[in-house]
């Protein structure tokens, strides 16, 4: 993963990772959320599961594609600005003379934007984001290897040619992006910061008065969405249970329109911590992390009857 003082670094421009978000094609970040790191000095996020599912396989990835292409003299982890615009930056899986690799483990859910390999059929977020690489390390193509999971994990090839518009058009909104936001310190939509940067604000232990009439509505909100949530969370949970109960003794089940439903058997290796805990004490309590966080809640008012019975 990045250290420090790359992520320090990457604070300083705009790297190709996080310009998909910004030309409004990333499906998990958006340019606020660019925005808010950008001037934000908060720690680097622990990397989730998938990410470091993607990071174990780059190295895999990484020769499975010298070998499709004869490859050779490739340099992992590599970071460059670019020359003709230093404010984008890019942080290269692979990187050779002319040619730059880049690793994506795919989920299962993803892989249905993933075209033909051998092509340049890939989701919009990484076609901005290896244009941004081409544009950085002047690079003519780049190719994309993806490991795709699903029943078994299938690795396919994509190779990316440089596209000049594309480019003139990505740097253009980056360009823009840095000049109209982060440098006056603009945020690029009302909305306020994301959660995790809140929860990581220097807080002390008091209470406020909230005299916006708009925070009450937005707490009646929250409410009313959480039973939503909770009719819909159990009627999803009637609907598995009856086409799990339809699968009979099969785990695959094949709809009339050729999708399909499967309930596979999944090995799950845990520590059991209470037994650690009884057995081996020293080594628990040596091997304990704490980890603080910060949990939302809504205490509403009691009635009067409630009051009273409270008092007494």
């Amino acid at each position: 993963m990045l250290t420090e003082k790359q992520l320090t670094i990457r604070r300083q421009h705009i790297g190709a990772s996080e310009s998909p978000a910004i030309c409004g094609v990333s499906p998990w970040q958006s340019a606020a959320d660019i925005y808010w790191r950008k001037v934000t000095d908060i720690p680097n996020d622990e990397p989730s599961d998938a990410m470091m599912t993607g990071h174990r396989l780059e190295k895999p990835l990484i020769e499975f594609a010298c070998e499709e292409f004869n490859l050779a003299r490739l340099r992992r982890n590599q970071f460059r600005v670019s020359k003709d615009e230093p404010l984008l930056s890019a942080t290269f899986d692979a990187l050779g003379d002319g040619v730059a690799v880049e690793c994506k483990y795919v989920s299962a859910a993803g892989a249905q934007h993933w075209g033909e390999p051998y092509t340049d059929e890939v989701p919009d977020h990484v076609l901005v984001q290896v244009q941004h690489q081409a544009f950085v390390g002047n690079l003519q193509e780049v190719i994309v290897a993806a490991a795709i999971a699903g029943p078994r994990l299938e690795w396919r090839i994509y190779r990316v040619p440089r596209h000049e518009k594309l480019i003139e058009a990505i740097v253009t909104r980056c360009v823009a992006f840095w000049r109209d936001h982060v440098q006056p310190r603009v945020p690029p939509t009302d909305a306020p910061p994301p959660l995790d940067i809140l929860a990581k604000r220097t807080r002390v232990s008091k209470a406020v008065q909230i005299s916006h009439i708009e925070a009450i509505a937005l707490r009646d909100r929250i409410l009313e969405l959480q039973d939503q949530r909770d009719v819909i969370e159990q009627e999803i949970a009637i609907c598995k249970r009856q086409l799990i109960d339809m699968l009979g003794d099969a785990d695959c089940g094949v709809l009339l329109d050729g999708s399909q439903f499967t309930y596979y058997e999944q090995t799950r290796r845990m520590i059991d911590h209470a037994d650690l805990r009884k057995r081996y004490p020293d080594i628990a309590r040596e091997l304990e992390k704490e980890t603080r966080f910060r949990v939302f809640r809504i205490k509403e008012i009691r009635n009067e009857q409630e009051k009273r019975t409270g008092d007494t």
